[in-house]
């Protein structure tokens, strides 16, 4: 009965040998370019260190605490503040001046008319957002100025 078990054992450790040499023979087939996969297969037989055993608890926060920082590093969802009419309209000013002063042929007439058309449209806007005053505080300041 020792000899069979030890026979067993032999053949799962030869079946272990033989899967060892195949996966061998795989990572040696893999392309050239590929010495990031041998570095990862490498490192999964290194132990972890660490100073206690975490329970599943800790494992679970520290992922979460990992997930969170990994959402502040999305610059892809930052908040751009409105801006004013009074400012778009200044700039689109600026840039239609720039426009016509190019003799270059990448600036085309036509873009240039959609431009001064959006030029009117933010002129109307900050023209609307201005807040109505009233006629006696213009005299008032009038009148403080003389």
């Amino acid at each position: 009965m020792i000899l069979l078990l030890k026979h067993g054992i032999n053949e799962e450790d030869e079946d272990f040998e033989l899967e060892l040499d195949e996966l061998k023979d795989l990572l040696y087939e893999l392309p050239e370019d590929s010495d990031d996969v041998l570095k990862y297969f490498q490192t999964l037989d290194d132990e972890i260190p660490t100073e206690e055993i975490l329970t599943e608890e800790q494992i679970i926060n520290f992922i979460r605490e990992e997930g969170e920082e990994n959402d502040d590093d999305d610059d892809d969802d930052e908040i751009i503040p409105p801006i004013p009419a009074k400012k778009a309209t200044s700039g689109l000013e600026m840039f239609i001046n720039y426009f016509e002063q190019q003799d270059d042929a990448d600036f085309n007439i036509d873009d240039l008319r959609i431009f001064k058309k959006y030029l009117r449209v933010a002129r109307v806007k900050a023209f609307n957002s201005n807040k109505q005053s009233l006629l006696d505080t213009f005299f008032l300041v009038l009148l403080v100025l003389i």
